[in-house]
């Protein structure tokens, strides 16, 4: 019987049949991903509801919207590729299903054709006569066989007939899981550019707003420079201050033991360190940045901005000891602890618990954030080494 050409077809790409498991594999990879951001997503949408209350336009505001938009879009970008997956795996399937279908009509077929050229030598009195008018011996025992042969093939071919009806079943319901699925992602995506195109429109018409502010935001900057620079101050000056105690006693190193091993294990644990606060969405990168709202002018920040909600807990993010508890104008306290020739610092902090000298583990409560008049519960967060600054989102566990 001469093979159709959807059949041909089927054959020839029946390889890329492994990719089904890999499917699997991803959309669940896809899927963990998506539901981790959407729950960020709607963290940090809880927060700004909280500062929009105040009716007043901050620069805080803005940075949690440009956050959503970047959680949105990646959320988006997120289901395309489920789809994309989606729409491989149900291509395949339906393959699957169309190569099922010709087998069963193919068994059916052969099955066919035993019950009607063997029901004679299946029928027991014919079998028996059959087996009786044997010339001899040897023909007796070759027809014995052949009669176990076609009851043998007879029960096969129902068996594998049965295996692949439940086969089909189980694929076009899979099939069928599918395209609801698809249905539902589809949904999804639109929902999410709903909000996407809300939040750029939100974003555009505050940085209006706060362009009007320009002396303001200004003063921020200029705020945010100083504690920048005091906490600066404070840590260069500890590190000399080590470094002179540890030339006077003839000292090879400024570290004990003890600090040495700890700096070993804080930097074995890159990428894996918790964050300083239980619950939190990224409001302020590293580095040299743009402002995001005052054109050509450019801010340098040494660590990170978390948002947190309104009476969240700072924790320590690794074994150390309390340096410095520095109280700061304007920024509440901010708290410094060593960790062999390594430092975090946290700011913008009430109700510390901690003091100079006192050892701390890993998640040691140090105090609370504190929250502002507009609602706005955010700290500051930083990683030093030596007088080298580090980024603490290549630090902490994503």
């Amino acid at each position: 019987m001469k093979l159709s050409i959807k059949l041909i077809l089927f054959f020839l790409i029946a390889p890329v049949f492994s990719t089904v498991s890999l499917f699997g594999q991803n959309s669940k990879e896809l899927d963990k991903k998506k539901q981790e951001n959407i729950s960020q997503l709607n963290y940090s949408r809880a927060l700004l509801e909280k500062t929009e209350k105040s009716k007043i336009s901050t620069l805080n505001q803005l940075t949690l919207i440009q956050q959503n938009i970047f959680l949105g879009s990646y959320i988006v970008e997120n289901i395309s590729q489920e789809l994309i997956f989606l729409k491989s795996d149900i291509e395949v399937n339906k393959m699957e299903i169309y190569r099922l279908e010709e087998k069963i009509k193919k068994l059916k077929e052969d099955y066919a054709s035993l019950i009607v050229s063997a029901s004679r030598n299946l029928d027991n009195d014919y079998a028996m006569m059959y087996l009786f008018s044997s010339g001899d011996l040897n023909q007796a025992y070759q027809r014995i066989r052949y009669l176990k042969f076609l009851t043998k093939y007879r029960e096969d071919l129902v068996a594998q007939l049965l295996q692949d009806v439940k086969i089909l079943s189980d694929k076009k319901n899979a099939l069928a899981d599918s395209r609801v699925l698809n249905e539902r992602l589809l949904v999804e995506r639109r929902s999410e550019l709903r909000y996407l195109d809300q939040d750029k429109l939100k974003s555009l018409s505050l940085v209006k707003r706060l362009q009007s502010k320009e002396s303001e935001l200004k003063k921020e900057i200029q705020k945010r420079e100083r504690v920048q620079a005091e906490i600066e101050r404070e840590i260069r000056r500890m590190i000399e201050e080590e470094a002179i105690k540890a030339k006077a006693s003839r000292k090879s190193s400024i570290f004990t033991a003890e600090e040495l091993l700890i700096s070993s294990d804080f930097t074995k644990n890159k990428g894996r360190l918790p964050w300083p606060s239980e619950t939190g969405v990224l409001t302020g990168k590293y580095g040299e940045q743009n402002h995001p709202v005052l054109k050509g002018i450019k801010i340098n920040s040494n660590g990170i901005d978390i948002n947190t909600i309104e009476g969240a807990r700072i924790r320590s993010i690794f074994d150390g000891e309390v340096t410095k508890v520095i109280a700061i104008l304007g920024a509440n306290y901010t708290v410094i602890i060593k960790h062999g020739d390594f430092r975090t610092v946290y700011q913008n902090l009430v109700d510390v618990r901690v003091k100079a000298g006192d050892k701390v583990k890993t998640k040691t409560i140090i105090g609370t954030v504190f929250t502002d008049q507009q609602n706005v519960s955010k700290f500051h967060f930083e990683i030093w080494k030596d007088k080298e600054t580090q980024n603490p989102e290549s630090w902490l566990a994503k």
